[in-house]
């Protein structure tokens, strides 16, 4: 059994952000890129998350009303904006079982629809905890993706949990001048660990990635 295995790595589908992005499926199969450092984060001006201290992150308390109540994620919560509807996927590997969800919002005239995705892990007996960095450096939400723009990573806390996030932004097909910009947030505790992040594209992200990251930003570990 490999247990230096990133535990998800290749777990969701490239399809599934071309279907969040009302894209067709040819686009959805781009060759890998080597990706392009911006210390800059890719996303609305104004930053979408408040903080309590250098590491402390809490929802914008401006967006926390449009968030619903919270919705059990295996041993997680989240307060998800109010509307969206969750699809529920396994997604279990020889080293880990996992969950994965997708939490969508109302589709668009253009039948673009804005996009959360949580993955919930728990690793199984025999296999090494995996660490924040490895969870992100395996981020399976940007695999195949060419022209990424990408911000450096960040350490901080969502209330008891330690974490990590990272923004990012590429092109919807290669060349196009039309970006999908996202983010990603990830926990880890022993055996256990999750994976938050969003999907949107331009114009709609500078109004629905803030709400996203404040429903993140919600996160709790129920167990």
């Amino acid at each position: 059994m490999n247990t230096k295995q990133p535990l998800f790595r290749n777990t969701i589908p490239a399809l599934a952000l071309c279907i969040a992005a009302g894209l067709a499926a040819s686009h959805c199969f781009a060759k890998p890129a080597h990706a392009k450092s911006d210390t800059h984060k890719p996303v609305a001006d104004k930053a979408p998350a408040a903080a309590t201290g250098a590491s402390s992150w809490i929802p914008n308390p401006k967006l926390v009303p449009q968030l619903d109540r919270a919705t059990h994620f295996g041993i997680y919560t989240l307060r998800l904006p109010i509307g969206y509807t969750v699809d529920q996927q396994d997604m279990s590997t020889e080293i880990a079982t996992i969950t994965g969800y997708s939490a969508k919002g109302a589709s668009r005239a253009d039948g673009s629809f804005p996009v959360l995705f949580v993955i919930v892990s728990e690793a199984k007996p025999g296999a090494a905890p995996t660490d924040l960095e490895t969870i992100l450096s395996g981020n399976p939400f940007l695999s195949g993706k060419t022209d990424i723009v990408k911000s450096s990573p960040e350490s901080g806390s969502i209330g008891d949990l330690a974490a990590m996030r990272q923004y990012y932004k590429f092109p919807v097909t290669p060349g196009s001048a039309h970006f999908l910009h996202g983010f990603h947030y990830a926990s880890a505790t022993g055996q256990n660990a999750i994976i938050v992040a969003a999907l949107d594209g331009e114009p709609y992200s500078a109004k629905t990635l803030p709400l996203a990251e404040a429903a993140a930003l919600t996160l709790q570990k129920s167990e």
